[in-house]
């Protein structure tokens, strides 16, 4: 009985460290797991086990997870609280199932060794708080060792079928468990091939659901197989290194154990490990797919507990964290709470577009999908003219950009910033909001609506620079003005004529701009535009008492009333080529001069990148420097002019990529360009 008491108390300490470990990574929620989540969220709304409407695609490759989720959603639970609670579930029985000894007791040598290794693993206690099921896994494949261990066929069977339809590859578990038993026994039980009837069945209805034997998740692109193989052993190397504790003891364990008790742990990491190895690797933190593992290796490393008293143990167990936190793949969970900060804006976007039923484009297909319920495609394995060529009307890139993301080949594009005006949004508390940018395109579901005599801009084209969008009172969308930095629509196209320019409140000051230039603001009444030719125009908009306000609506109409704007059409800046400016080579060569207007100067710099240019005025009080390739400005900068105390002659490194350089004073003046 004493024995027993003991046990239990060892083993009830190793549940409690599991679960107040777990709970360190509350802040933690997997981005891919909201992909299940949105599945099981379409699936409960009636539309099948579909990502987004349209041809159905398996997006998953955790069906049963998917169907556990859904579950949850029926009984009125947060997706987020049912995989928790099936992640602590896992943590515990994993830890619990361990911690037995052959009679199923609780044992504190085992409840030392193994179950505290599992309760201070990194890995397993980011896979419970992070959505995703994997630490529920761990848990059915610690069971079912113990089960087969335990000649429970019929129990050790149904977990069996469990895991396969968990994760596309429990088949390898399944199948390392298999092998492992006829290693050991030299014979299967009949009743092991209920998870093949299973997979069976799984692939039976993914091909007539989809059309496709393989979830799509397995046709993703990658690497060559050499350098998958390559980053694979890299990472598995890693991985061990970082639990290398618990697999220097499971090693120990190996040589220790008997031959029943170490070849089915042992068979399952092996194979586990191997197809970590053929297949990769992963990104997650934690060393997400370990995790299956980790109970192996834990019944291996519970093998060494007749080695030392349990109460030497507990401090072996602990010296694990120490090369989890040096690796610090586990504790870098802490600090990636983005999935849940996408909550706020999601659901902004819901409330204010989801009548305008726009298509999302999204390079992290989780959260921001889950939230807005829009129509959604992942740009993840497609190219980048393949997403231009659906024409989102919102793209999201929350993830970090490098030259090969779709996202990036996207804003590099010359035309991008024609079709996508980018917006600025908050949500959340009003004291602490969370902040995001994403692009609109101008001519889509979210873009303005153009009729023959009134053009309606919705204001969130106004959420450039500095100004933010954010859901109002009532739930729609306004912009906040306010303060010395306007509210800015980049890009309004009029066509000719007189136009009126409304907003609400009525009382915003306005400010146009064709060209650069721009006219007084001091208008009280709403500005009307007299065009001699169609003219793309800059709009600016501020609060008229300079304090906090909220800019809800802007819409430019016909009008008979006069004008109080009168803009012609705009004048290109001159194009001054300088044919002598790649061969100044001494203080003789005089620097070359030009006398202009307010159209500006426009000068060739191509092949030019990296020469320096000395550039000087006389006459204005300020001048703006553009570099430019095509249409696109690649950078800006604004330098006083002569009568600004501040005035200097300017030092210009040309950028590689520039083509051209535009110069625009505020008053006309002589210009001096050379190079230095």
């Amino acid at each position: 009985m004493r024995r027993t008491s003991t046990g239990m108390a060892w083993g009830a300490a190793a549940l409690l460290v599991g679960t107040l470990h777990a709970l360190t990574y509350a802040r933690y929620v997997s981005d891919d797991a909201f992909v299940a989540f949105r599945y099981a969220s379409r699936l409960i709304s009636g539309h099948g086990l579909t990502w987004t409407d349209g041809p159905p695609v398996e997006g998953y490759s955790d069906l049963l997870w998917v169907l556990l989720t859904a579950g949850g959603l029926v009984a009125g639970l947060d997706p987020v609280i049912t995989a928790r609670g099936l992640g602590l579930a896992g943590l515990l029985l994993a830890i619990a199932a361990v911690s037995l000894d052959d009679a199923l007791r609780p044992s504190a040598d085992r409840a030392a060794t193994g179950g505290l290794l599992l309760a201070t693993s990194g890995g397993l206690a980011v896979a419970t708080m992070g959505g995703l099921e994997h630490g529920f896994l761990a848990g059915l494949v610690a069971v079912a060792l113990v089960a087969l261990r335990r000649e429970s066929w019929t129990l050790a069977a149904l977990l069996w079928t469990a895991i396969v339809l968990l994760r596309a590859d429990g088949l390898v578990l399944w199948g390392a468990a298999t092998l492992g038993l006829f290693l050991t026994r030299r014979e299967v039980p009949s009743v092991m091939g209920l998870p093949a009837l299973a997979i069976a069945g799984h692939e039976l209805a993914r091909l007539g659901l989809y059309g496709d034997w393989l979830p799509a998740t397995a046709r993703a692109d990658g690497t060559g197989p050499l350098q998958q193989v390559w980053s694979g052993s890299l990472w598995t190397l890693r991985a061990l290194l970082a639990n290398i504790v618990l697999t220097a003891l499971a090693a120990v364990g190996l040589a220790q154990g008997t031959r029943e008790r170490i070849v089915l742990p042992a068979t399952v990491a092996a194979a586990w490990l191997a197809y970590v190895v053929l297949s990769g690797g992963d990104t997650a933190p934690g060393w997400q797919r370990l995790v299956p593992v980790l109970p192996a290796l834990a019944l291996l490393a519970a093998e060494c507990a007749p080695l030392l008293p349990p109460r030497h143990w507990a401090p072996i167990a602990l010296l694990g964290l120490a090369p989890q936190w040096l690796d610090g793949s586990a504790d870098h969970a802490r600090s990636r709470s983005m999935p849940l900060r996408s909550a706020p804006l999601g659901e902004a976007l819901r409330v204010a577009w989801s009548h305008l039923d726009p298509l999302l484009a999204v390079d992290s297909p989780g959260a921001l999908p889950y939230y807005t319920r829009f129509r959604a495609v992942s740009m993840l394995g497609l190219e980048a003219t393949e997403v231009w060529s659906r024409g989102p009307d919102l793209i999201a890139a929350t993830r970090p950009l490098d030259e090969r993301s779709p996202a990036s080949e996207l804003t590099s594009r010359p035309d991008f910033e024609v079709r996508y005006a980018p917006l600025r949004l908050a949500a959340g508390r009003v004291d602490s909001p969370i902040f995001a940018t994403y692009h609109v395109r101008r001519d889509g579901a979210l873009g303005p609506k153009v009729g023959p005599q009134q053009i309606e801009v919705p204001v969130w084209f106004f959420a450039t620079g500095g100004a933010v969008a954010s859901i109002g009172p009532q739930g729609r969308l306004g912009v906040g003005i306010g303060g010395p930095n306007p509210a800015v629509l980049d890009r309004l196209s009029l066509p000719p004529g007189r136009w009126a320019l409304d907003t609400r409140p009525e009382g915003a000051r306005l400010d146009v701009l064709i060209g650069g230039r721009s006219t007084s603001r001091e208008a009280e009444r709403p500005i009307v535009l007299e065009l001699d030719e169609a003219a793309t125009v800059q709009v600016l908009a501020w609060s008229s008492d300079n304090r906090s306000g909220r800019l809800r609506s802007f819409s430019a109409r016909r009008t008979d009333d006069p004008a109080t704007r009168t803009l012609a059409r705009p004048q290109q800046p001159v194009r001054m080529t300088l044919p002598l400016l790649g061969r100044i080579t001494g203080a003789d060569d005089g620097p070359l001069a030009a006398r202009i207007d307010l159209r500006g100067l426009e000068i060739p710099v191509q092949g030019l990148g990296g020469r320096q240019l000395e550039l000087a005025v006389a006459g204005a009080t300020g001048w703006r420097v553009e570099w430019r390739a095509g249409r696109k400005v690649l950078d800006t900068q604004t330098v006083p002019g002569a009568d600004s105390p501040m005035a200097q002659p300017l030092d210009l490194s040309v950028p590689p990529r520039a083509e051209s350089v535009r110069i625009l004073p505020d008053t006309p003046g002589a210009w001096t360009i050379g190079r230095r």
